[in-house]
């Protein structure tokens, strides 16, 4: 009799501590979902993926860090470096690009907005002008990276007057 209790108790406690686990990693997921997760120092396997999934291969040799946030239908945030200027920002971006990064900047209305690491900047958006891949022209290994997805370019200022170019990807 004692020994059948013992067990049972043990049984009893163990299924009340593995709901607790299961409710704290629930409600947590809940808390962080819009928090990024940020990822520096890429290979060039990551670069390349990265860079058409923006559907922009010419942005390949300008990532410095992707974040990421949400955990079903997850938004990828892919960033360049911090540029001293805007008029440094466009001489390093592929010279295709300079047309649309001059309209953004000289006819857009800034937005206030966070980067991945939630810096606050100024959001610029680059309505047109940016010479995007079709998603035909992805390659196979990348396909499903972009089917049904939604891009936003966008020019990134910070208050010190550093900027940076960036494209959020959102999958469905």
């Amino acid at each position: 009799m004692k020994k059948g209790f013992i067990i049972g108790f043990s049984i009893f406690a163990a299924l009340v501590a593995m709901f607790g686990v299961i409710c704290f990693l629930f409600i947590r997921s809940f808390k962080t979902v819009d928090q990024w997760t940020v990822y520096g120092d890429l290979t060039g396997e990551q670069k390349e993926k990265y860079s058409y999934m923006a559907l922009l291969p010419e942005f390949e040799d300008s990532i410095d860090r992707y974040g990421i946030r949400g955990f079903r239908d997850a938004i990828y945030q892919v960033e360049s470096p911090v540029y001293a200027n805007s008029d440094e920002m466009i001489g390093a971006l592929p010279e295709s690009w300079s047309g649309a990064l001059y309209q953004a900047l000289e006819n857009g209305t800034p937005e206030d907005s966070r980067d991945v690491e939630y810096d606050a900047v100024k959001c610029y958006a680059i309505t047109e002008g940016l010479p995007l891949i079709e998603e035909k022209d992805v390659p196979d290994e990348y396909k499903h990276n972009v089917i049904g997805c939604f891009w936003d370019y966008m020019i990134l200022e910070y208050p010190d007057g550093t900027c940076r170019f960036a494209v959020e990807i959102k999958t469905t």
